[in-house]
């Protein structure tokens, strides 16, 4: 027995190309051919003849797999490609705006880093995502380990601590996509309780706060509560989320502002008065804000004075005034569009799990782009935050990229029947 079973299936799947939808394929066919065959068994057939009665029902195993190979195709998000595409380009910008495409140096550089967020997006598009979610606690590890290392290195930039592995230089920042992978993957979690997930939370903290810049610590709690609102909804009301969220938000808010330092504080006064602090504090935002007045609808060219960051943080500011604001719209249209697309796909995809990893991609992304618009328009404070896919320098290209692709991973999957939900217990 099993025999015309097993040679139908296989007939079947030599027609699917997604190694993925044949096992789901395998899995669906065995059960309704066992579903069909204990139903003839009881009108009276034999277990041989009910079995080959239940194969012969479903039809021609071509047209079947053909058929199950186009419905389970994996799909790539062309349009989602071709705005990451236009990002990495526009990356370019900030180097001419700047004169520093001119150093062979950072043309190389810039030159690797574009072909290196490329491949991370696209290679990790052919990523099965579904297989990471298992895994979190061993994911959680990875990056506390890694957040470890950065105690025991005598390597310090601006104060903090850099990990150098060979040529290369790693930041705090790095230990992002290893902990959001890990908390998709709590989130997602039924076992896992309220407190628990709160003492995983604090617990990271404990690792990153020390070795970490503000903005790493900054995107690291919006990308949590934003995945954290997801659960949340799913047991609770708008209004009872919202609620639980603006509480921790504020909780957060006073604890930043408590531990701020001297310098800090003045800093801040410096961004709510510029005017009040025009040589000290508030120099920089009355520079940036005549920088931009300055720029015209189609830039002032090489023209203009040497701005701070001009190809990282100041990025924008410094495509403004080169290019105008025609091209700074047009750049900013890219990355919005690329959010919204990334967001777009929630409304496709059926595995909660697929839902959860767009849901801290989108997170992570936004707040990166926002924030960097927002300082450079002077509606918040500066500090080190990079625009996506824009700024110069390697890690927050490949973490992007990472954002991206993992994006790109769920889409390509979005029309595989969902996981079996493990929906989580009231708290």
């Amino acid at each position: 027995m099993g025999r015309e079973k097993n040679s139908f299936i296989q007939e079947v799947l030599k027609h699917i190309k997604s190694n993925d939808a044949r096992h789901l394929v395998k899995d669906e066919l065995a059960y309704h051919i066992k579903c069909s065959a204990e139903e003839f068994e009881r009108a009276g057939l034999s277990d041989e003849e009910a079995e080959k009665k239940a194969v012969e029902q479903m039809g021609s195993p071509i047209q079947l797999g053909l058929q199950f190979d186009k419905l389970y195709r994996p799909r790539v998000d062309w349009l989602m490609l071709s705005l990451l595409g236009l990002a990495l380009c526009f990356g370019f910008l900030p180097m001419i705006s700047t004169g520093y495409m001119s150093a062979p140096h950072f043309a190389l550089n810039k030159i690797l880093i574009f072909l290196l967020g490329a491949a991370v997006a696209v290679g990790l598009m052919f990523i099965n995502y579904q297989r990471l979610i298992h895994h979190g606690f061993v994911l959680y590890g990875i990056g506390l380990a890694f957040l470890l290392a950065f105690h025991g290195t005598n390597f310090y930039v601006s104060g903090m601590p850099r990990l150098v592995i060979g040529p290369v230089k790693f930041e705090s920042m790095m230990a992002l996509p290893i902990l959001f992978l890990a908390w998709a993957s709590f989130f997602e979690n039924a076992r896992l309780k309220l407190w628990q997930l709160g003492l995983l939370f604090f617990f990271s903290l404990l690792f990153l706060i020390p070795v970490s810049v503000l903005p790493t610590i900054f995107l690291y709690i919006v990308m949590v509560l934003v995945m954290f609102a997801r659960r949340l909804s799913r047991e609770f009301s708008f209004a009872k989320t919202t609620g639980v969220l603006a509480g921790i938000i504020v909780l957060f808010a006073a604890g930043f502002y408590i531990q701020m330092n001297n310098y800090q504080k003045l800093r801040f006064a410096g961004f709510l008065d510029p005017e009040g602090n025009p040589e000290t504090f508030g120099y920089l935002y009355l520079k940036l804000r005549k920088t931009l007045s300055a720029a015209g609808w189609f830039g002032k060219g090489g023209q203009g004075e040497f701005l701070p960051a001009g190809h990282t943080e100041m990025a924008f500011v410094s495509i403004t005034h080169y290019a105008g604001w025609v091209m700074a719209a047009i750049l900013l249209t890219t990355l919005l569009l690329l959010a919204f697309r990334m967001a777009s796909v929630l409304s496709k995809v059926h595995d909660s799990y697929g839902k959860m990893l767009v849901t801290g991609a989108v997170a992570l992304f936004s707040a990166q782009l926002f924030y960097n618009i927002g300082m450079s328009i002077g509606l918040l404070p500066l500090t080190s935050v990079s625009l996506p896919f824009i700024s110069y320098g390697l890690m927050p290209t490949l973490i992007n990229a990472f954002i991206v692709g993992l994006v790109l991973s769920v889409y390509r999957r979005k029309d595989l029947p969902a996981r079996e939900p493990s929906a989580p217990k009231p708290f």
